[in-house]
């Protein structure tokens, strides 16, 4: 039953009922993650990091650069793209919230395009990628390729400002929700026009341009937009109130800083450093 519950959470991941069922289900299996779920929701401190750290070293390589976890489950994970083939499929699939961030992706050379086909089955597991920063075209050609082996729910991009000229047309039909920092607004502008047809969610992480404000509100299928760290003129919180309505929310100090929803396009986790074990820390 948890398996089953598991491989289902991306669907219902921000609903507080789904996830206190799984955690009945992870409890009632003896799994760590069910009592630190079970805790987190209900705004108590984890009594047990320890046994959910040794929980998600089973089926990972030794060397792991970082990695957090929010609600008891693993939302991202750093790696050397080298190490993939340490990981086992099967922790991946019972990770269904797992974000890969894959270090050493743009060393490879001529050799990433066969190791991206070598390692699909896995980063078809992954829900999304975290990229960046970017900062030159061949960096930017080998992002879109591993993208193109991941069906990424969630996208973590981060754009450099030497990164210029043209971006192409960037097609990620299957992300949901987007964390995006990006330094030039024409950027920002293509992929929010007409790179993420599907996106509901939306972290804009710098003094968000005018273009690509006015993208996203004019994005068809926005639910969320967060907006912490921004200042706002008044022109553009005339818009955001505008834009609001129901089924709409935005994120920042002058809309709502309550407790962020469980599905949050970056939500709070707790960070461990692989080597030497730490206490978590939270960001």
């Amino acid at each position: 039953m948890p398996l089953e519950l598991l491989t289902s959470l991306r669907r219902h991941a921000g609903d507080p009922v789904f996830r206190s069922l799984l955690a009945d289900a992870l409890i009632e299996a003896g799994d760590p993650r069910g009592p630190a779920m079970a805790e987190t929701l209900a705004g108590l401190r984890v009594s047990d990091w320890l046994a959910v750290h040794r929980r998600a070293r089973e089926g990972l390589p030794p060397h792991v650069e970082r990695i957090c976890f929010e609600y008891g489950l693993v939302t991202q994970l750093a790696l050397d793209v080298t190490q993939l083939d340490a990981v086992d499929p099967s922790w991946l699939a019972s990770e269904p919230l797992a974000v890969l961030e894959l270090t050493g992706l743009y060393d490879q050379g001529e050799q990433l395009e066969p190791l991206l086909r070598r390692h699909r089955p896995r980063l078809a597991l992954a829900r999304g990628v975290r990229l960046g920063p970017l900062r030159t075209h061949s960096q930017w050609a080998g992002a879109q390729r591993l993208l193109a082996a991941v069906p990424a729910q969630v996208l973590a991009l981060q754009l450099g400002p030497t990164l210029r000229g043209e971006l192409g047309r960037p097609l990620w039909p299957t992300v949901e929700l987007a964390d995006l920092k990006v330094a030039r607004g024409p950027q920002l502008d293509v992929l929010l026009r007409r790179s993420l047809p599907q996106l509901r969610r939306l972290r804009l992480r710098f003094p968000p341009f005018a273009s690509g404000l006015a993208s996203a509100l004019a994005h068809p299928t926005l639910e969320h937009l967060d907006l912490r760290g921004s200042v706002l003129s008044t022109r553009k919180l005339e818009a955001l109130r505008a834009w609001l309505g129901p089924g709409r929310s935005i994120r920042h100090p002058q809309f709502n800083l309550a407790a962020p929803d469980l599905d949050g396009v970056d939500g709070p986790c707790e960070c461990w450093s692989w080597n030497p074990l730490r206490d978590p820390r939270s960001r």
